[in-house]
C-alpha cells in the first residue's frame, strides 16, 4: 500500500521536520500494508511439497482444494488465495461485500455479492451455494475458508420456516436495540443452517 499523496505531504518541509514526517509516513505505510487482507493471506500460504497454510500441512496428491468463505475482505482474499495456489484450485465460492467483486478478477473461485450489515439475496444465495460445494467433498479433499469481518451478515441461510424478510427485521431490531456484536451473532448462530459450526459439520473434508 502507498500513499498517493506522500510527495504533497513532505513538500516545503525540511531538515529535522521534513526527516520526522517522513518516518512516520513510511511506518503507516508499513502498517497498513502489514494488516492488508491480500498481503496477510499471501504471507500464511506456502506452497513446497506440501501445502503449508498457517501451522497446518497437506499434500495436495491426496485431493483437491476447494475455496470457500465469506466477508468484507473476501474479493482480497480470494485474489490471493488463486494468486498462491492457481490451478490446483478446483472450486470455489466466495460471499463478499457487495461491490468488491468489480475490484478483483479470480478464474476458479467465484465471487457472490452479498449485503451488510444487512443480509440480503446474495447473502443467501451464496450461502446456498457454498453449503452445497462442502457437503460434495470427500475426506481426502481440502476446503478453505476465508473468513474476516462482516462475513455474519454477508453469508447466511436461515433455518427452515424463517424468510429473508424476517432475517432483516430481526437485524435491524438487533442493531437498533444496542445488543453489541457478540450478542447479535449469537442470535444469528441460532437461526442459521451455515453457523456454529453447522458448515463444518456437513463436510467430510
Amino acid at each position: 500500500m502507498q500513499i498517493l499523496n506522500k510527495d504533497l505531504l513532505l513538500a516545503r518541509r525540511e531538515g529535522a521536520l521534513r526527516r520526522a514526517r517522513e518516518i512516520v509516513l513510511n511506518a503507516l505505510e508499513s502498517a497498513i500494508y502489514s494488516v492488508d487482507s491480500y498481503s496477510s493471506t499471501r504471507k500464511s500460504i506456502k506452497l513446497e511439497k506440501e501445502l503449508s497454510i498457517v501451522n497446518s500441512r497437506w499434500n495436495p496428491s491426496k485431493g483437491e482444494i476447494h475455496v470457500v468463505g465469506a466477508g468484507k475482505a473476501g474479493a482480497k482474499m480470494a485474489l490471493a488465495v488463486e494468486d498462491s495456489l492457481g490451478d490446483l484450485i478446483r472450486s470455489g465460492v466466495v460471499n463478499v461485500l457487495k461491490g468488491t467483486e468489480r475490484t478483483v478478477r479470480t478464474r476458479r473461485i467465484e465471487l457472490i455479492p452479498a449485503g451488510h450489515p444487512l443480509p440480503d439475496s446474495g447473502s443467501i444465495e451464496g450461502a446456498r451455494r457454498i453449503l452445497r460445494l462442502a457437503e460434495k467433498l470427500g475426506k481426502d479433499d481440502l476446503l478453505l475458508v476465508l473468513i474476516s469481518g462482516g462475513g455474519s451478515a454477508i453469508m447466511e441461510l436461515p433455518q427452515e420456516g424463517i424468510s429473508l424478510d424476517d432475517l432483516i427485521k430481526m437485524n435491524k431490531l438487533l442493531i437498533s436495540c444496542g445488543a453489541d456484536i457478540r450478542e447479535i451473532n449469537t442470535v444469528r448462530k441460532h437461526v442459521s443452517r451455515v453457523k456454529g459450526g453447522r458448515l463444518a459439520k456437513v463436510t467430510k473434508a
